[in-house]
């Protein structure tokens, strides 16, 4: 057994073995942004072997503007003539009108309050095709809190992590109880302070 990046490294030091059973003629890699050297070394090792593509779901705005620090880890990947394809980059955001409003907010909670109140303003079609992308994934909770009632269906496509969810506070709560107690005169003691949190929640 071994974590992810040791896999990836002691796979990526066998690449290159001749004797590394392929199944298949033709691989497909989607999705990578920035690829660590051992990815990298991986997918130059099959390449060398068997037809490899690189989808990327990129644009040639950013991609082709090394102004544009996000298209930073795509150019280094493009740049490498090692591997055969780089497809899927198209050519929209230039081409396709935006109209782009900033509201500034001073604390997190305040740009919630601020996508509810936009997202009320909408009109059903509209709210159908609206996406709200959060940069801080702890503002999820709120955010749903925040979704007014004209808006009946809608979908997370985001990961929630378990270190902000009330079960892991209260589980936290738990173990710094018993982490700290101590045993006096045949007695399990608990520090005053702990107990509180435990039973408030916090």
């Amino acid at each position: 057994m071994s974590y992810k990046g040791l896999a990836f490294r002691h796979l990526a030091s066998v690449i290159d073995d001749k004797e590394l059973a392929l199944k298949s003629e033709h691989l497909y890699f989607a999705g990578f942004n920035a690829i660590t050297p051992a990815e990298q070394k991986i997918i130059e090792g099959l390449a060398a072997r068997v037809q490899v593509t690189r989808l990327f779901d990129a644009d040639t705005y950013y991609l082709d503007d090394p102004k544009q620090e996000a298209g930073k880890y795509l150019r280094k990947i493009a740049r490498n003539s090692k591997l055969q394809t780089f497809e899927w980059v198209e050519k929209r955001l230039a081409q396709r009108a935006m109209n782009i409003e900033a509201t500034g907010v001073p604390h997190n909670t305040g740009q919630v309050l601020v996508a509810g109140s936009l997202l009320a303003g909408l009109e059903p079609e509209e709210a159908n095709n609206t996406a709200v992308v959060l940069n801080d994934e702890s503002l999820l909770i709120p955010l749903l809190n925040a979704i007014p009632g004209n808006i009946d269906d809608f979908n997370v496509t985001m990961g929630f992590p378990f270190s902000l969810t009330p079960a892991y506070e209260l589980m936290e709560s738990l173990l710094t109880l018993h982490l700290y107690a101590y045993e006096k005169s045949q007695k399990l003691l608990m520090i005053k302070a702990h107990v509180c949190d435990f039973i408030s929640g916090k």
